[in-house]
């Protein structure tokens, strides 16, 4: 039985993992169908790497392609917390499954985490909308109007 229960847990992990890689992979193409230069955010600040941000100890983090790739979930937390698979440890604390993925102001390029991002998250209206926090730009509302037709 425990090897069905073995099996079965690596299935899942795969599953997630390829869930994310596709995320992953239509976010870019999004963001690159979106993106408008004549109001682009600066190239330096990682737009296409938001990086992460650890609750644990509340610094931001970024993760090479390699590291994602070699990262490896921590089977205990993940049999208990199915989202935690989409979570990286933090390279700085140590902490396991404690990186929450950030979004990049479209407009001022600052990272934060999503208001919906997180556990406990408003799951709509005003609480919920997606404004970045040092300018106040509407995510939404920015790709709605800079959207190429």
């Amino acid at each position: 039985m425990d090897l069905f229960e073995s099996s079965s847990r690596k299935r899942k992990v795969i599953v997630a993992v390829l869930v994310l890689a596709i995320a992953a992979g239509i976010g870019l193409l999004v963001w690159r169908l979106t993106d408008d230069e004549s109001e682009a955010a600066p190239r330096d600040t990682g737009i296409g790497n938001p990086g992460y941000l650890c609750s644990e100890c509340g610094r931001k983090f970024t993760l090479p392609v390699d590291a994602l790739e070699a990262w490896e979930p921590d089977e205990g937390i993940a049999a208990v917390d199915d989202t935690a698979i989409g979570r990286p440890h933090c390279p700085l604390c140590k902490a396991r499954h404690s990186g929450w993925l950030m979004v990049t102001c479209p407009k001022c390029g600052e990272s934060y985490v999503p208001p919906t991002g997180m556990p406990g998250a408003p799951s709509g209206g005003d609480e919920a909308r997606d404004v970045c926090p040092k300018c106040g730009t509407d995510r939404a509302e920015w790709f709605r109007t800079h959207d190429r037709k």
